[in-house]
């Protein structure tokens, strides 16, 4: 079982094998059912009006999600081959999870324009440094052949935060880098 974290919120994955199919779901409908009081929330009410209505509450559940080595093995972890434990079907891994842009490791453009202007003052050819930036694979997309990795002066990459391709907008790099390799900078906390 894995444990992957997005902004303070902790999310669980469970892999099953090692056995026939049945048995691989009831293995994760077992657990599933002795985990519900994690992930399944609570109800709350307000009665007024002699109605008595109630919503969901999700703030303490933990999402888990489960599914098994073979559909990993002929899938990949980024196909839909997860299953949401109080859901029905299978989904993608950010799908079932709800994860939606920025990436992990991404930073906010407030955070992001600060830290170039750190990294400006404390490089020896300030903007005129090149740099090289990297963005993760997103939104389930991998190509391998197009690894999203830029290059330019480090004075101008305030606009990496808007480049113009539709899966990297509002998103900065997770990793960026002097081209002489004096400096490092990784954002992404999930190497």
């Amino acid at each position: 079982m894995g444990r992957l974290h997005r902004r303070g919120r902790a999310r669980w994955r469970l892999v099953v094998a090692d056995a026939g199919p049945v048995a691989l779901a009831n293995r994760q409908q077992a657990v599933a059912d002795l985990s519900a009081d994690c992930w399944r929330g609570r109800w709350c009410r307000e009665v007024r009006d002699d109605n008595d209505d109630g919503w969901p509450e999700y703030d303490d559940a933990v999402p888990i999600v489960a599914t098994t080595l073979e559909l990993l093995a002929t899938r990949g972890p980024l196909g839909p081959v997860w299953w949401r434990f109080g859901r029905s079907g299978r989904h993608s891994l950010i799908e079932a999870l709800e994860l939606v842009p920025p990436s992990e490791g991404s930073l906010d453009r407030e955070t992001w324009i600060r830290l170039i202007d750190i990294l400006t003052v404390h490089s020896p050819a300030g903007p005129d440094t090149r740099c090289l930036a990297y963005y993760p694979m997103t939104l389930g997309a991998i190509d391998f052949d197009n690894l999203h990795v830029r290059a330019g002066r480090l004075g101008d990459a305030e606009i990496l935060y808007d480049m113009p391709e539709a899966d990297l907008a509002d998103f900065s790099p997770v990793n960026v880098w002097a081209e002489d390799r004096s400096w490092v900078l990784c954002t992404d906390y999930d190497l």
